[in-house]
Parts: structure tokens; sequence; C-alpha cells
């Protein structure tokens, strides 16, 4: 992409991370982190793409808590110094929960989900 074309994919992206993170329609919120394909993983690795992407992960639906856990692991695989320590975090995270750190029985399901997601990540055998 030249210079003026990357800037304006890089702004949508932007845009539609916010809806992937704030629209109040989980079947919109599916939607957009479904259609943040690998094409774009250049533009999604950077730093400042990230951190919204794991905003994802607190996602009241599973389906798009895994969909973005998915694609971090892969954006991961190119950039693991900027998603991998984030990748530490939420799996430390996810072991507190599950060793009683909620007594929510959806809590500790959700959490058990997500490592087992997070574990058939490639990027995961990266963490050191």
């Amino acid at each position: 992409l030249g210079h003026a074309s990357r800037k304006i994919v890089e702004e949508l992206l932007q845009k539609l991370l916010q809806v992937a993170v704030s629209d109040p329609s989980p079947s919109v919120r599916f939607c957009v982190v479904k259609s943040l394909n690998y094409e774009y993983v250049p533009l999604l690795c950077q730093a400042h793409h990230v951190q919204p992407l794991f905003l994802m992960l607190q996602d009241e639906v599973s389906s798009i808590r895994e969909t973005a856990l998915e694609l971090l692991g892969h954006l991961a695989l190119h950039n693991p110094t900027t998603v991998l320590p984030y990748f530490r975090r939420m799996i430390m995270d996810l072991i507190i929960a599950l060793r009683g750190g909620g007594d929510s029985v959806v809590g500790r399901e959700s959490a058990t989900r997500l490592l087992v997601v997070s574990l058939r990540v490639e990027a995961i055998s990266c963490i050191p």
C-alpha cells in the first residue's frame, strides 16, 4: 500500500476496533472482529491496535472472546514483542480465575474456554 492508502486503512481499522469494543449489539461486534482477517495483520499487530483487541477478551459473548483470542494469537506470530506480554498477563489472570479467584461457575467456565483456545494458538508456545 502507498502511504496515503495505508493511512486510510489505518484510520478505518481504528474505527472498526472502536465499534468492536463498544457497539451495544453483540452481532455487530462479532461481525467486526470476524472481519479482521489475516490480510490486516501487518497493521493490526501494531501496539495501538493490540490494546482494543485484548479488550475484546472481556466481551460478554464467548464467541467474540474466542475469535479475538485466535486473531491475537496470529498477531503474536508476526509481532511477539508487542503481543506476548499481554498474553502472559491474560494467561496468569485465567489461571487465577480457575484457582478460585471468583465463585462464579460461569466465570470459571469462561476462563477454561479461553485457556483452551489460547493453548491451541501457536504463538503461546513462544512465551518464555
